[in-house]
C-alpha cells in the first residue's frame, strides 16, 4: 500500500458510523504523515472531514432515538408501578424520564462525543458512571441512594443504543433472585408472583430498588457480602428478611422454622384483614 491509498476498513465509501478504533487509525496515520517531512494529501483531507461528520452527527441522531425509545419504556414501567405500589412510589420513572432530559447530563454526553471522538454509547456509558460516583460521594444517604437512578437510566440508554432487547422476567419459574445489584426497572417488571425473594450484593435500605421491593411484599436482602461465583442456578435458598439472612442449602429443621415463620405472618395478614374497617 502507498502512502496515499487508503486502507479499506477507513475508505470513503465504507463511512457509515462503525467503532472508535477505526477513527482513531486514520488520526494516527494522519498524525504520521503530517509531519514536516511529509505533505498531507488532498483525499487524506477529505476522508477526516467525512469520518468527522459521522461522528458528530450521526451519534446525536442514534442518541435522540434511543432517549425516545426510553422514554416509552419509562412509561410502561410507571403504568405498571402505578397499579401495583401506587403513585407515590410510582414517580420515580416520572423523574427517570425527566433525568433524560437533564441539560447537565445530555451536554455532558455530546460534549464526550464531540471532543473525544468516541461513539454514543461509549460516551453515555461513561457519562453514567461519572454521575452515578458523584452522587456516590455525596454525604446525604438519600442522594448517595440516586447514584443506582443515574446507572439505570444510562444503562437503559446504552441499550437502546445498541439495539438490545429488555430482558422478559415476566416467563420465569418462581425464583429467589441472587444477584450484583438490581436496578428499580428490572425489580417493577418482576411478577411478583413469581419472584419469591431476592438478595444483592450491592444497594443500600434507602434504594428505589429497597423501597419498591417492600411496597411489592417481596423480601429483599440489599447489600449482603456474597460470592456470586460459588452460588449455582438450581440452588435452594432460604431468605430471612426480618434476621437478614439468607440461607443456602438449608436444613431440614431450618426449612420447618422458615415454614412456620411464613404460616405466622400469613396468619397475621389474615387477622389485619379481618380487623380492618372494624371500628375500635
Amino acid at each position: 500500500m502507498s502512502a496515499w491509498e487508503l486502507p479499506e476498513s477507513l475508505s470513503v465509501g465504507c463511512t457509515e458510523w462503525k467503532i472508535r478504533t477505526d477513527f482513531r487509525a486514520v488520526l494516527d496515520i494522519l498524525k504520521y504523515f503530517g509531519d514536516p517531512d511529509y505533505e498531507i494529501d488532498e483525499k487524506w483531507e477529505i476522508c477526516l472531514d467525512i469520518l468527522y461528520e459521522d461522528y458528530t452527527k450521526m451519534p446525536d441522531d442514534l442518541k435522540q432515538e434511543a432517549a425516545e425509545q426510553a422514554k416509552k419504556q419509562l412509561q410502561t414501567l410507571y403504568d405498571k408501578a402505578l397499579r401495583e405500589v401506587g403513585e407515590t412510589n410510582a414517580a420515580i420513572f416520572e423523574v427517570h424520564q425527566m433525568m433524560l432530559e437533564d441539560e447537565d447530563y445530555v451536554d455532558a454526553i455530546q460534549n464526550m462525543i464531540r471532543t473525544e471522538l468516541v461513539n454514543a454509547d461509549y460516551a453515555v456509558a461513561v457519562t453514567g458512571d461519572n454521575f452515578s460516583e458523584m452522587f456516590a460521594n455525596m454525604d446525604d444517604e438519600y442522594m448517595r441512594a440516586r447514584a443506582e437512578d443515574i446507572k439505570d437510566i444510562s444503562n437503559r440508554l446504552v441499550k437502546n443504543l445498541k439495539g438490545q432487547a429488555e430482558v422478559d422476567l415476566t416467563d420465569m419459574e418462581p425464583s429467589i433472585i441472587v444477584t450484583d445489584d438490581l436496578s428499580p426497572s428490572e425489580t417493577v417488571q418482576m411478577d411478583k408472583n413469581k419472584i419469591l425473594a431476592f438478595a444483592t450484593v450491592h444497594g443500600s435500605s434507602n434504594s428505589h430498588t429497597a423501597i419498591l421491593a417492600r411496597m411489592m411484599n417481596i423480601p429483599a436482602l440489599i447489600g449482603v457480602p456474597l460470592d456470586l461465583q460459588k452460588i449455582q442456578t438450581g440452588t435452594r435458598a432460604i431468605v430471612d428478611g426480618f434476621q437478614g439472612e439468607i440461607t443456602f442449602e438449608p436444613t431440614v429443621e431450618v426449612c420447618e422454622e422458615a415454614k412456620r415463620k411464613i404460616e405466622g405472618e400469613r396468619e397475621k395478614h389474615r387477622l389485619l384483614q379481618t380487623l380492618k374497617g372494624k371500628e375500635t
